[in-house]
């Protein structure tokens, strides 16, 4: 860490483990002072956070191993409490073993991110050592997550597919399901990590991750040198796998027609957002599907277009890129 003290206090206790829960609880505290500099930023900061998944429909194999390789993937990534908060300087407290490598390797990834930590917690050699075998799709019901089914099913090949939005899912057969506790990506990505596939797979696009500081974008989940660098802690910890992202290289709207066009019953499943989302991912489908001149998800319509729009462009004048 740099000279400066630390913004943040971050607390993590031993994780809740059964056979189908794994749940981080955690205690957040601001230095001194901070509270009054974040009132640009995204609010206030919790006292508590809690992460982690509840496994619906099978059984979680828990190791050791993973305990701090979750903790400090969420603490690290957007959806923490540190990416693009305004405090970028914490000192993180495991209350259980982690193995050197992977505290290492998180303190480095943040700082590839902006984020300074330190890290204090028990060593311990933990390694997985475990076999990798089958494909696994972490799946949200989107357009590149469909993309990717398709590609795999018209490859011959059937992946193992875990969501954890089961309401955008309900056209595909055989799927497992989670309850994210919080939400943020770890979340989603975690439960298919634990499978241990050989190869797992995820959707995403490099245009549609974070901007705030363009490096964001070259260590991003989706990215290559972000696959490759997980791959390379896993296969410190024993495990053999292969990540991929095979929409990354595809403008979004691209994926889009592909997905219209060549998967059309995966199409018809498509659920990007919620119906009527004020959002603006649900802003961003809307368009290309009107680029290409596509129907439109189950609640746009002209007025929810205009206020998605309003609101868009008010934000984005704003708060400008940096």
């Amino acid at each position: 860490m740099s000279d400066r003290s630390p913004d943040m206090d971050i607390d993590v206790q031993v994780p809740l483990r059964t056979a189908t829960v794994y749940e981080f609880d955690c205690a957040l505290r601001l230095r001194r002072g901070l509270r009054q500099r974040l009132s640009r930023h995204r609010g206030d900061v919790p006292s508590e956070l809690r992460f982690g998944y509840h496994a619906t429909n099978f059984e979680i194999e828990h190791h050791d191993a993973w305990d701090g390789f979750y903790a400090l993937y969420f603490l690290t990534r957007n959806g923490g409490p540190l990416f693009a908060r305004g405090h970028d300087r914490a000192h993180i407290r495991l209350h259980f073993p982690v193995a050197t490598v992977v505290r290492r390797f998180f303190i480095r990834r943040a700082a590839d991110l902006g984020i300074d930590i330190t890290v204090e917690a028990p060593a311990a050699p933990l390694r997985l050592d475990r076999p990798t075998s089958g494909h696994v799709l972490a799946f949200g019901g989107g357009k590149e997550s469909r993309l990717i089914l398709g590609l795999l099913q018209e490859s011959g090949v059937e992946p193992e597919v875990i969501t954890s939005m089961p309401a955008r899912a309900t056209d595909i057969p055989g799927v497992l399901v989670t309850e994210s506790v919080h939400g943020a990506i770890a979340d989603r990505l975690m439960p298919g990590l634990m499978r241990l596939p050989r190869h797992f797979y995820y959707g995403g696009g490099i245009g549609e991750a974070q901007l705030r500081k363009p490096w964001q974008q070259h260590y991003d989940n989706a990215s290559r040198t972000g696959r490759d660098q997980l791959t390379g802690l896993l296969a410190t910890l024993g495990v053999q796998m292969e990540i991929h992202a095979p929409t990354v290289v595809l403008p979004a709207n691209v994926a889009q027609r592909i997905l219209y066009e060549r998967y059309p019953a995966l199409f018809a499943g498509q659920q990007s957002t919620r119906p009527g989302a004020q959002s603006d991912k649900n802003l961003h489908v809307a368009l290309i599907r009107m680029l290409h001149g596509l129907p439109l998800q189950d609640g746009m319509n002209a007025t929810l277009l205009g206020r998605l729009l309003q609101r868009f462009m008010a934000g984005q004048l704003a708060d400008p890129p940096e």
